[in-house]
């Protein structure tokens, strides 16, 4: 599955990158604009940009981080959230997910971990804290993590929603094609600050 993941997604970007490096050769004058303190960056299909990116936001690096290190890895790396060595265990070993979960059951969020890790190269602002958070660790936090994905957990014990297209990414055949589409925003800048607000998921 992997390998098809990767096939595809290397096609897709390959067309997407003539199409940008095209629309950016007809005006020349375009370029990112940066806002000390919530950056932003425009992205290469002329969307409005996204809030809190780091001035390099996108490409290859953000993109290959969704499809292979699960859901929201690549579009928190747009706002200046790094990878911990546990994801990239997720890879060679089943351990590492189950680590994670374990510590999602226990309530931990993503907050939390971000700051035990050091994955922060600059200030990633935290899921607007809801009324009431419903449930925080326990086995739903768990299976969550088992199926979603760990960071999906971790943001869901401090208030944060599951999105729709990551429920999808649990069905055969239609998560090939959410992994590409997930690839994709992380490549064109996409933040998950931008996704959250677009989608109300912390509200």
């Amino acid at each position: 599955m992997k390998s098809w993941i990767a096939a595809i997604t290397s096609g897709a970007f390959a067309a997407q990158m003539l199409c940008a490096g095209a629309a950016f050769a007809g005006n020349p004058s375009t370029s990112p604009t940066v806002d000390v303190g919530t950056v932003t960056n425009a992205d290469s299909s002329g969307n409005a940009p996204s809030a809190n990116a780091k001035p390099d936001a996108g490409g290859f690096a953000p993109c290959l981080m969704n499809c292979y290190l699960g859901p929201r890895v690549g579009t928190e790396y747009n706002e200046g959230r790094n990878f911990s060595t546990m994801e990239i265990l997720q890879l060679v070993a089943s351990i590492g997910r189950i680590i994670l979960a374990a510590q999602a059951y226990g309530g931990k969020t993503m907050t939390e971990y971000a700051k035990e890790n050091t994955l922060d190269s600059r200030p990633i602002p935290p899921p607007h804290p809801r009324t009431a958070v419903t449930e925080k660790g326990g086995i739903t936090s768990c299976l969550v993590a088992c199926y979603f994905g760990p960071r999906v957990a971790f943001e869901r014990n401090e208030g944060r929603h599951i999105r729709t297209y990551e429920i999808l990414a649990i069905i055969p055949i239609v998560n090939l094609i959410v992994a590409i589409l997930g690839g994709l925003e992380a490549y064109n800048g996409k933040t998950m600050t931008q996704i959250a607000k677009d989608e109300g998921l912390d509200s």
